[in-house]
């Protein structure tokens, strides 16, 4: 692998040789100064960012003995090379370089199925959920009795269009999300997750978690690339506070206890049948649980 990516790095080298000679010219008082040096050390960065992909340009050029005044050209090079791209997406690392696609100057299109068709929670944060002037929680849902349910010809129609990019060389990722949760309707994910799987898509799903207590819920989820599970605090008291108002009925108040239970269910699950699929939490963070941030570090840690 690391031959390809010489072999790339050093076409890429010559293409900048005789097509913008203006970033050779920090160069020109250098006498350490040449191709192979200089593709030697844009693999070295390749090998760092691809353990730490957020390390900055100074830190790489100090732990590789790298000349801080090549590191410039260096980010060029991984910038332009296509198969360096290739190589970090592949990396366990990848989810940051997917998101940070369009910094290699690469083509990178998203899209979103809002998936859903009841939530069993009633997020403060929820654009799904109305909140009167007493503080009673009432979710928005769809009419589903006039067919505004994603259908599977509808979901077969926008994946032969994404096809269609994929083969001009678009990067895709498919995320599955809604006000509603997704989990509520797991013959549509397993219709995303199907066609998505057969074109080589990566699949994103945000779920709140709570209904990952049966294994056939759970399997379905694992049928996706990355997994977010939806999830703020800590602490009892104030989960109960962010996804249910003061109504809700005594059972939720060991929500919380139950959703770590269930989450340990998916992971070992996931072992099990050695599913490529990742798991994190995905945080709303605001002045009243700015204290539970490291507190939810632990608990991703201890969890897994």
């Amino acid at each position: 692998m690391y031959k390809n990516l010489i072999d790339e790095l050093l076409k890429e080298f010559d293409h900048i040789e005789q097509q913008d000679k203006r970033l050779l010219a920090p160069l020109e008082k250098i006498k350490s100064s040449n191709k192979e040096k200089i593709v030697e050390g844009s693999l070295n960065a390749i090998k760092s960012l691809e353990k730490i992909p957020y390390e900055s340009a100074e830190r790489i050029a100090y732990f590789n003995n790298i000349n801080p005044v090549h590191m410039k050209l260096i980010y060029k090079l991984i910038q332009r090379t296509g198969a360096v791209h290739k190589y970090l997406r592949s990396t366990p690392n990848r989810d940051y370089f997917q998101v940070a696609n369009h910094y290699f100057n690469n083509s990178f299109y998203t899209i979103v199925f809002f998936v859903g068709t009841e939530c069993p929670s009633r997020c403060i944060y929820c654009p799904n959920v109305i909140i009167d002037e007493k503080g009673k929680r009432t979710l928005r849902t769809y009419n589903q009795e006039n067919g505004t349910l994603l259908k599977e010809k509808h979901i077969e129609k926008i994946f032969s269009d994404l096809d269609q990019l994929k083969r001009k060389g678009t990067d895709i990722l498919v995320k599955i999300s809604g006000g509603l949760e997704p989990l509520t309707d797991t013959k549509t994910i397993e219709c995303i997750t199907g066609f998505a799987k057969s074109m080589g898509i990566h699949v994103k799903m945000f779920t709140n978690g709570l209904l990952l207590n049966s294994e056939k819920r759970r399997e379905k989820a694992l049928e996706t690339n990355d997994i977010r599970i939806s999830l703020s605090t800590t602490d009892e008291d104030q989960y109960h506070r962010i996804c249910f108002d003061s109504n809700a009925s005594r059972g939720t108040g060991n929500a919380l206890k139950f959703l770590k239970i269930h989450i340990k269910e998916l992971i070992d699950k996931k072992n099990r049948q050695e599913k490529n699929c990742k798991i994190g939490f995905n945080s709303i963070i605001f002045p009243s649980n700015l204290d539970q941030i490291k507190k939810l570090i632990d608990l991703a840690v201890e969890i897994d």
